[in-house]
């Protein structure tokens, strides 16, 4: 096969899947879906406003004593005798009347009667402030009610009022008549006051309010945070930048390899999803190692427990990360770009790890004078990954992040597919813009990213028929 032939069919074997793209009838299961994430990612900030909206409801309700109100009835009589026409101009009398009256109830004179009759110890003006009075429609009765923070006084100052009432507009009636008896005007309490009953609303109903408006100011809240976040969330965010989404794994590094762990069944599934036999793919991160490196290893362990003759290469020769302890005897990517040659047969010279089917070929010492930059530009790192790509059925080669050196866009360029990890609430939307023009800008194939996230559950986009 020629090695025009070979990168044809390698282009057709790395192919990234594509996207499923939702339906019109997906298009509320997504909103739901986007809510959900809101939810999840913002959900300190919807509780703590519920808790103050709870705390302030519960502070205005010890704030505010309760207060309690007992009601009496006055009834303004009609002529004690007299004809129908009598009668008639006696009613509207009265009605007309009532609405007069109920005007003196709420002044200070009949407060300061009340005041004087029960000796309180009050102003005049506050006790007014505590009297209404409604003249009943189409009636003759009057109604008088007191509010006050004790429940006896209340009905006290009902009784006192009503009573007062009476004497005072008799007083008024027969003072401007010059009357001892003035057959229009017969006021009588027709109703005792009540047992003072509590008013305004309860502790639970102003909790409970409070809890509600605090979820709508915590939810509003989150909206408003989330459109001013500029780090990457969902894999809409990703997408967003012109690069599918082709896994979802937990962002946590996965210690025991067991059936069934969220990250364990991931990397399964995402190592059937890319590179073919004989690739070489690259692991890079946006600005993060950690995240990076632990996906380049757990896509190895699924490509091992395969059955994979697999080699992992750690091509960031700046920070000194290891793929565990690697003897210094043992020759390191620094020492194979130096010495091209060396890499005929090199298998049966390297250490493995966690499996006989991964090896490890870790990243070396850079000689003093050099540099790894200077190392993997020297035009030797295509010959060496070509070579190694004949001995391994995959290469994973990890590299140093994006925006933090220009290794990564090197190796990824002699590459034949590059695979970029971003985290989710930890990797800014404009950096995957960056990371990826700074990678396509030196000829390198974005397969697609890795979304690390802190929800459980993983999921994996896969194609038609994958």
């Amino acid at each position: 096969m020629t090695m025009h032939a070979k990168e044809e069919s390698r282009d057709r074997q790395l192919v990234p899947p594509s996207p499923t793209s939702l339906g019109d009838d997906g298009t509320s299961q997504a909103g739901l879906v986007d809510f959900a994430r809101l939810v999840a990612r913002r959900w300190p900030v919807i509780i703590a406003a519920m808790l103050l909206g709870l705390l302030g409801a519960g502070a205005v309700s010890a704030a505010t004593p309760p207060e309690y109100r007992s009601s009496t009835r006055v009834l303004v009589g009609t002529c004690a005798e007299g004809s129908i026409e009598q009668a008639y101009q006696c009613g509207m009398f009265t009605k007309d009347r009532a609405l007069s009256y109920a005007a003196l109830v709420t002044s200070d004179v009949l407060a300061q009667r009340v005041v004087d009759d029960l000796q309180l110890g009050q102003p005049a003006g506050e006790v007014a402030s505590k009297i209404t009075a409604t003249a009943e429609p189409e009636t003759a009765l009057i109604e008088i009610t007191v509010t006050d923070r004790s429940p006896d006084e209340a009905r006290r100052m009902a009784d006192s009022a009503a009573r007062q009432f009476v004497q005072m507009v008799a007083e008024v009636e027969l003072r401007n008549t010059g009357q001892t008896n003035n057959p229009f005007t017969n006021l009588t309490v027709v109703e005792a006051a009540k047992e003072a009953s509590k008013t305004g609303s309860s502790t639970p109903v102003n909790l409970l309010f409070g809890a509600f408006a605090g979820l709508v100011i915590g939810v509003l809240g989150a909206i408003v945070r989330d459109r001013l976040d500029s780090t990457v969330h969902t894999p809409d965010d990703v997408e967003g930048a012109g690069v599918p989404v082709l896994c979802e794994p937990p962002n946590r590094a996965t210690t025991a390899w067991v059936d069934g762990d969220d990250r364990v069944e991931a990397f399964r599934r995402l190592r059937m999803s890319v590179g073919g036999p004989g690739s070489v793919l690259t692991v890079v991160g946006v600005d993060s190692q950690e995240a990076a490196f632990s996906a380049a290893v757990d896509l190895s362990r699924a490509a091992g427990e395969a059955g994979s003759r697999l080699l992992l290469v750690n091509a960031d020769m700046r920070t000194g990360q290891t793929f565990g302890t690697v003897p210094s005897s043992h020759h390191g990517l620094a020492d194979l770009l130096r010495e091209p040659e060396t890499t005929i047969s090199i298998a049966e010279r390297l250490p493995t790890w966690n499996s006989p089917a991964i090896h490890i070929l870790g990243a070396g010492v850079v000689p003093a004078g050099t540099t790894a930059t200077a190392l993997l530009a020297s035009g030797h790192l295509p010959k060496v990954l070509e070579s190694l790509r004949g001995e391994f059925d995959l290469v994973v080669v990890y590299a140093a992040p994006v925006l933090k050196a220009a290794d990564a866009a090197i190796v990824s360029a002699a590459s034949d597919g590059a695979l970029l990890v971003v985290e989710a609430g930890g990797t800014a939307k404009d950096d995957v813009e960056k990371s990826l023009s700074t990678l396509r800008g030196t000829g390198a194939h974005v397969l697609g990213a890795i979304l690390t996230t802190r929800r459980r559950a993983a999921r994996i986009k896969t194609g038609a028929g994958k």
